[in-house]
């Protein structure tokens, strides 16, 4: 039971990051200039006062060492399968990436792809074992539902990996003026945001299925 509640932090603690996070970004702006998920990177969410964002890298501190203590727990539960115990360790990992994606910005954007990438890659693989323990353990531990979850959402983050869009998805335009360009969608920027909430996703999956 004390995984569902560690989890149920988690995800609490998820919410009130980016809660927390969009009204201090919003402070004082107008409403066409605020914070879009579809074109704003996760590192563009913060403000310009210091206080600010130390209360928000601190919720975000907070929410990666919740994720590492629940993938943890998971970890040295005795009696599961060695895949789940590399579900585990990804899942720690992934954490820290998911750091690296509010962090590290565009300045240089080959260490902020590599993360990005990397991150979205362990997703898929997650999902992809989330998809195949049950059948691996015959629907011991798991319901059928999970395998099913799992592999629709492993094909879905496939696709959208492979979309022809995205070869030139870190590349921001520029107008005459020099100003970036993104549009009323920037793939880079969406498929992190979509990417965040499935890693979220998966720790609901997860809770549920203690149930």
């Amino acid at each position: 039971m004390k995984e569902i509640y560690i989890n149920i932090v988690l995800i609490v603690v998820f919410i009130c990051s980016i809660v927390i996070g969009l009204l201090i970004t919003n402070q004082g702006k107008e409403k066409k200039n605020r914070y879009n998920f579809l074109i704003n990177f996760p590192y563009e969410m913060g403000s310009r006062s210091p206080k600010l964002n130390l209360v928000f890298r601190l919720v975000l501190a907070l929410f990666c060492g919740v994720c590492s203590i629940s993938s943890i727990v998971i970890l040295f539960v005795d009696g599961i399968y060695l895949l789940e115990k590399v579900l585990s360790l990804l899942l720690i990992f992934n954490s820290f990436l998911l750091i690296g994606l509010f962090l590290l910005n565009m300045n240089n954007y080959k260490i902020h792809l590599a993360n990005s990438i990397s991150f979205m890659v362990i997703n898929s693989i997650s999902y992809f074992l989330i998809g195949y323990l049950p059948l691996r353990n015959n629907f011991t531990f798991y319901p059928l539902w999970i395998s099913i979850v799992g592999f629709i959402i492993f094909a879905m983050m496939i696709f959208l990996l492979l979309l022809p869009c995205v070869k030139n998805w870190y590349m921001l335009k520029k107008d005459d003026e020099g100003n970036m360009i993104r549009g009323k969608i920037f793939p880079l920027a969406a498929l992190e945001w979509v990417n965040i909430l499935m890693y979220i996703l998966i720790f609901v999956i997860l809770t549920i299925n203690y149930f």
